[in-house]
C-alpha cells in the first residue's frame, strides 16, 4: 500500500528535477570579478541562499531580495544554458560577500 501511494505521488510530480551546489563568497564585485555558475543541466530558476536570497531565470538579471529592499546584478548565459556569469557594483548585491557561505539551489527539466 505504501508503495503505491508513493507512486501515485510521484506521478504527479511534473517534470522538474532539483539539485543543489554552493560556494563561498570573496568579497570581490564588478564586471572584472563576475561569478560564474556551472550546471549539469540548464536551469528553469536558479535560487541562491546566503545572508539574502537570490533568483534567476534564463534572463538577463539576477534579483536579490534583502531585508527591507531588492537589487539586482547584471546576467550573461552561455549559449548552452549550463553556465552563468553576474557581477554588480556592490558584493552584496552581487551576492558575493567575503567569507558568507552561499547555497544554490537550481531547477532544470527531467
Amino acid at each position: 500500500m505504501h508503495e503505491t501511494v508513493q507512486q501515485t505521488v510521484l506521478a504527479g510530480a511534473g517534470n522538474c528535477r532539483i539539485a543543489v551546489t554552493g560556494y563561498t563568497g570573496k568579497g570581490k564585485y564588478g564586471i572584472e570579478n563576475s561569478n560564474q555558475l556551472t550546471f549539469q543541466y540548464p536551469p528553469l530558476a536558479v535560487f541562491i541562499f546566503g545572508e539574502d536570497v537570490g533568483l534567476m531565470s534564463r534572463g538577463k538579471r539576477l534579483y536579490v531580495v534583502r531585508s527591507g529592499s531588492t537589487a539586482s546584478a547584471e546576467a550573461t548565459w552561455a549559449a548552452d544554458g549550463k553556465s552563468v556569469r553576474w557581477h554588480s557594483g556592490h558584493a552584496t548585491a552581487q551576492m558575493n560577500v567575503e567569507n558568507v557561505s552561499y547555497t544554490v539551489v537550481y531547477l532544470y527539466q527531467a
